[in-house]
């Protein structure tokens, strides 16, 4: 019997649904390749302007994906910033100094794409992401849950059974989630700070690798992860309980 769980963070585990309520408030391609390192270190860069990296990111048929996670990166992978394209699948991030940059695309069911870019302008990108896909050895129906769900209080994704998030370590599953930043062992929300993780809404007192380790036991079962960033009054009380 599969026991759903639910993470609220918090970040809410329905065991497992993981609930990310705020503390208050694949495949991957190869990026370190010679030439890549050759492209850094002879980007042309002016030093005495600000410029801005905006664009628009679809699916394969040209549709705006929402929620898709964009990360700013040096060439040692260190973020810089980070921002979430809108219904429109539009994103923008301003301020950037001239340099060369690494810009990482990642959605949940997608394929992550790094973009290389040498910023002494203003860049406006386009943006193609392509699904997870697997062989098929058959074809079923299956009657499930959208992805992504959004309600008045929260954002619920769906990932039971989604080929992204198939026998991975719970770190990965979250670095997978719009708004939620995993840096070592700390899982904060972004621009919340740290998250308080729940797992069918019953609090989990615990942080750092003890947390995870935790949290990793019921990592094939999850089968839905919540991010609540207002949370309700009556997590409050739950919290202190």
């Amino acid at each position: 019997m599969n026991l759903g769980i639910r993470y609220v963070i918090l970040l809410v585990v329905t065991c497992c649904f993981v609930q990310c309520i705020y503390a208050k408030d694949m495949h991957f391609n190869s990026f370190e390749s010679i030439r890549d390192r050759l492209f850094y270190h002879n980007c042309p860069i002016r030093e005495d302007t600000l410029q801005i990296i905006k664009g628009v990111v679809t699916d394969e048929s040209g549709a705006p994906l929402e929620f898709v996670s964009i990360t700013l990166m040096t060439d040692t992978d260190s973020s810089i910033n980070k921002v979430v394209s809108d219904t429109s699948g539009f994103f923008r991030l301003p301020k950037i100094k001239a340099g060369c940059y690494k810009l990482r695309f990642s959605f949940l069911g997608y394929q992550r794409k790094d973009t290389i870019l040498c910023v002494s302008n203003a860049i406006h990108l386009s943006i193609n992401l392509k699904q997870e896909g697997t062989a098929l050895k058959s074809v079923s129906i299956i009657d499930r849950k959208p992805l992504i769900e959004k309600k008045e209080d929260r954002t619920i994704y769906n990932v039971d059974g989604r080929p992204a998030f198939v026998g991975k370590p719970i770190l990965d599953v979250l670095r997978l989630v719009p708004r939620v930043n995993v840096s070592g062992y700390a899982i904060e929300i972004r621009g919340k700070g740290t998250a308080t993780i729940m797992i069918n809404d019953k609090p989990i007192y615990l942080d750092g690798k003890s947390l995870v380790d935790y949290l990793n036991l019921f990592k094939d079962n999850i089968v839905s992860i919540e991010v609540v960033p207002n949370p309700p009054a009556r997590y409050d009380a739950e919290g202190e309980g």
